[in-house]
C-alpha cells in the first residue's frame, strides 16, 4: 500500500513539473511574438481617472518602464495597483493592452506597468477616407505638406522631412485646425517623404 502511495506521489510531482514547465515555455514563447516597444515612443494610458501621455523608456526584468505622465507641469499620481489601458506604438505599429502598474520611483518619476500576455491591433481606418480636396495644403511640426487622404482615424500626407516612427507629432489641417497624431511610417517618395498617422482623438468630418 505504501508502494503504491508513493508510486501516486511520483506521478503528483512529475505531472506538476511537466506542467510548469509547459506553463513556461508557452509564455516565453508568447512573450517573444510579441510586437517590441518603439524607443522612446509615446504611449497614451487610460486609468479609471483620466487619458494621460506617457513615453517607453526601457523593458527590464521586473516589467516596462515607463515615464510618470504630467499634467499641469506636475506628475500625475497613478498608484501601484492602478489598472491601465495602454496604446504604444511598436515595430509592428500600433497595439493595445491591458495592465497594471508595480512600482513608481519617487525619484525619478517612472512608472513599471507589468508587460502584456497580449496586445490588440488597432485599426486605422475605420471610416471612409477622403482622397480629393479644394485645398490639400497642410503643415506638420511646422512643416509644408500636402495630404494624399484623410479618414476620422488617421491621415496620409507627403512633406519634404522625415519623421520618427512612434513620434507624437502636431498637425494643422485646412478644415480642422491642429489636431496631434502618432506617425506610424515614414517612407522615402518621389517629392519626399509619404508619412502615415494615427490620430489621438478621431476627427470630425
Amino acid at each position: 500500500m505504501q508502494e503504491i502511495v508513493q508510486l501516486c506521489g511520483m506521478f503528483a510531482i512529475v505531472f506538476a513539473i511537466s506542467v510548469g514547465v509547459s506553463y513556461c515555455l508557452v509564455t516565453v514563447k508568447v512573450r517573444r511574438s510579441l510586437p517590441k516597444p518603439l524607443d522612446d515612443g509615446v504611449l497614451q494610458l487610460r486609468s479609471g481617472f483620466g487619458i494621460y501621455r506617457s513615453r517607453f523608456v526601457r523593458a527590464a526584468s521586473h516589467g516596462w518602464v515607463i515615464h510618470a505622465p504630467l499634467s499641469r507641469d506636475s506628475y500625475v499620481p497613478l498608484r501601484v495597483g492602478e489598472k491601465l489601458t495602454v496604446l504604444m506604438p511598436t515595430d509592428k505599429g500600433l497595439r493595445q493592452f491591458e495592465s497594471e502598474i508595480v512600482m513608481r520611483d519617487g525619484g525619478t518619476h517612472e512608472l513599471t506597468i507589468n508587460p502584456p500576455q497580449r496586445m490588440s491591433v488597432v485599426e486605422r481606418r475605420q471610416t471612409e477616407r477622403v482622397d480629393k480636396f479644394l485645398n490639400p495644403t497642410a503643415s506638420i511640426e511646422g512643416r509644408t505638406a500636402t495630404l494624399v487622404d484623410l479618414s476620422a482615424g488617421g491621415v496620409r500626407l507627403i512633406t519634404g522631412e522625415p519623421l520618427k516612427r512612434g513620434e507624437r507629432a502636431a498637425l494643422d489641417l485646412p478644415n480642422n485646425g491642429r489636431v496631434f497624431g502618432w506617425v506610424l511610417d515614414s517612407t522615402p517618395s518621389a517629392p519626399g517623404y509619404m508619412l502615415r498617422l494615427r490620430f489621438e482623438e478621431p476627427l470630425k468630418l
